[in-house]
Parts: C-alpha cells; sequence; structure tokens
C-alpha cells in the first residue's frame, strides 16, 4: 500500500507545479482522482491474474485490455463510432479523465485566451476572432469531456465502486476456482 500511495505522490509532486496548471486544492483533488485510478489499475491487475491460467497470458491479456481502455479513456481518442460508444463506459481511465478535466478547467469564471493561428478550433469565436476572443472553463470542459458525468463525487462513487467489484472478483476467483496445487 505505501508504494500505491508513494510514488503517485512523489510524482505529483514534481510534476504538479512545473506544470502551473491550478492552486493547492486542485493538486489535492487530483492527487486524489489519480490514486483512485491507481487503486483501481492495481484492482483489475490482481483481477486479471487471477482469471489467467499462466502468468504469460495473465501479461497478454492484461496488457491488452490496457490498451482498450487507455485508447478509450479519452486521451488519445475523444470521438467514436457508435459501435465502439460502449468502450468509453467500460474504462475506468476515462472515468478518472473526466474527473481530472472537472478539476482543471469547469469554473465559469475563469477564461483563457484563443490560441493564434489554429483554424481547426473546435470553438467559433476563436475562429472568427482568437486575438481578441476568450473561452470560458466550463466551455473547455465541456469539449474534452470523454463522458457525460454528473460532477466529481459521482466519478469517485464509480471508481470506488469498480474497484471493490474488482476486488471481490478476485476473492472469489481465488477462493472458488483456483486450488493451490498440494502434492
Amino acid at each position: 500500500m505505501p508504494l500505491i500511495v508513494c510514488l503517485p505522490t512523489f510524482f505529483m509532486a514534481i510534476t504538479y507545479p512545473i506544470s502551473g496548471l491550478g492552486n493547492f486544492k486542485q493538486f489535492i483533488l487530483i492527487l486524489v482522482y489519480i490514486l483512485l485510478g491507481v487503486w483501481n489499475a492495481q484492482s483489475f491487475g490482481q483481477f486479471v491474474g487471477a482469471v489467467s491460467p499462466t502468468f504469460q497470458k495473465a501479461v497478454v491479456a492484461g496488457a491488452t485490455l490496457m490498451i482498450t481502455f487507455l485508447l478509450g479513456g479519452g486521451f488519445y481518442v475523444s470521438r467514436f463510432s457508435p459501435n465502439l460508444e460502449w468502450i468509453r463506459y467500460v474504462s475506468y481511465i476515462s472515468y478518472m479523465y473526466n474527473a481530472l478535466v472537472l478539476v482543471l478547467f469547469d469554473e465559469p469564471s475563469v477564461f483563457y485566451t484563443c490560441e493564434v493561428g489554429n483554424l481547426g478550433t473546435p470553438y467559433p469565436q476563436c475562429r472568427l476572432d482568437p486575438v481578441n476572443s476568450t473561452i470560458s472553463g466550463t466551455e473547455i470542459a465541456r469539449e474534452l469531456r470523454a463522458l457525460p458525468v454528473y460532477g466529481l463525487g459521482w466519478v469517485a462513487a464509480v471508481l470506488v465502486a469498480v474497484s471493490l467489484v474488482l476486488r471481490v472478483m478476485t476473492y472469489a476467483v481465488l477462493r472458488w476456482f483456483r486450488k493451490p496445487n498440494v502434492h
């Protein structure tokens, strides 16, 4: 448990001030959601390891599913075809991504300036007048979200629930389906 908390905290303590993203309250919220994501990743890895018959199959299954979850999480792909839309709701990474977007950008009183020369921007006011226009944090959060979310508490509840369900399923697999080989 200490490594699960210490390594992400150490990483965030270094990278967050360098990035200049926000205040201390946002730092704490982001750290909480990153720790929830790490806890989910650990739960997911334990479950895959428990259901896989061999170590090699567990590594292949875990890597394949994690790549799928990363792609569906919203970091790399934000628009899905209708037949792959379900990946967004299965991937715990998309919930963590949404929480980070909400913490960083979902404030109507904060405004950001438009990037000059970016004609592919999704914000119409930036295409019309990129020099004098601004974008609210709420508009950015709406554009970046991969899922319709109802708030940070809802996202935290989903992350905790997914992790607990995975841990209970891991326990059930190890308790009733995997018996130790005693000779």
